[in-house]
């Protein structure tokens, strides 16, 4: 879905931020009807040299897939360079663009969220508060930079097992589901020494206690007006040695069977709480015995 400004000044041109593999078939998709694609991509050298091969940019191939290719340091100047295309929409590509996306659109004057409530969407923290504030049931849990401290949390509000992650991580990396204080000192080493996907570090760690439940993934796509709910899939999941979340299956659900009412109003009313105004969300809830609760 392509949301374009209805100026007619606008031309048919769209920008997708930082593309990894979707982000490429966003842009074949959107050629397809038409559109003008330009590609951004907002890291600076260093980095993109070491994060290459995550994107699909402007190696093997990928780059035919746009008509026009940017990039920039910092998400400022590509603002500056996207005035002179004049897209009619700015997307994501990745998950590091979702900030990105937001306020290089606002400067644009084009569709997006506010970006004033760009942490509610992606710093976990900020978006646990967020659900907690709208009366929705959550997973508790709290930041921690210090193990003694998070270890005491522990033992005095949830007990085990508990899950750690980063506050602000992307997909599942350096996210540990932990049975004993053994398990939870050495998770909660892991999250500060590794970086992420996007090789960010963080000291603050997230430690949430664990929802028991079948996990779904409920996609939506969200106007002004309403927010409406596109597929919901049933995640399948094991640990190794190596891991301890390895997703191994997707298994789409029957949208309109009544089972999922509850699921479906909790994902809409979480797509609002952390300041979703416009455009696809991904919320990743856990079937309770208690009913839906967001993880």
């Amino acid at each position: 879905m392509l949301l374009c400004s209805p100026h007619t000044h606008m031309q048919k041109n769209i920008a997708i931020i930082n593309p990894e593999d979707f982000g490429f078939d966003l842009a074949v998709l959107a050629r397809k009807m038409g559109y003008k694609v330009t590609g951004v991509m907002v890291e600076d050298p260093e980095r993109y040299r070491v994060l290459k091969d995550i994107y699909c940019f402007d190696s093997d191939g990928n780059a035919r897939a746009y008509d026009t290719l940017i990039s920039a340091e910092h998400w400022e100047d590509a603002v500056w360079q996207l005035r002179k295309i004049n897209p009619c929409a700015v997307i994501s590509g990745s998950e590091i663009a979702v900030e990105y996306t937001d306020r290089i659109a606002s400067l644009l004057g084009l569709p997006c969220n506010n970006p004033e409530t760009i942490p509610l969407r992606r710093n976990k923290i900020e978006m646990k508060r967020a659900v907690k504030n709208a009366g929705l049931p959550y997973a508790p849990g709290d930041t921690f930079s210090d193990f003694s401290e998070a270890a005491a949390f522990v033992r005095s509000s949830c007990g085990y097992p508990v899950v750690v992650k980063p506050v602000c991580g992307a997909g599942s990396t350096n996210v540990s589901f932990c049975k004993n204080e053994e398990e939870f000192a050495e998770a909660f080493s892991h999250v500060q020494k590794t970086p992420d996907a996007y090789l960010r570090r963080s000291q603050d760690v997230l430690v949430e206690e664990y929802i028991s439940g079948d996990e779904y993934v409920v996609n939506m796509i969200g106007t002004p007006d309403d927010v409406y709910v596109t597929d919901i899939w049933k995640y399948e999941k094991f640990g190794n040695d190596y891991s301890d979340c390895v997703y191994y299956n997707d298994i789409m659900q029957d949208l309109y069977n009544p089972k999922f009412n509850e699921l479906k109003e909790y994902a809409k009313k979480v797509y609002r709480a952390v300041g979703i105004n416009i455009g696809p969300a991904h919320a990743e809830i856990k079937l309770s015995k208690t009913g839906p609760v967001m993880i």
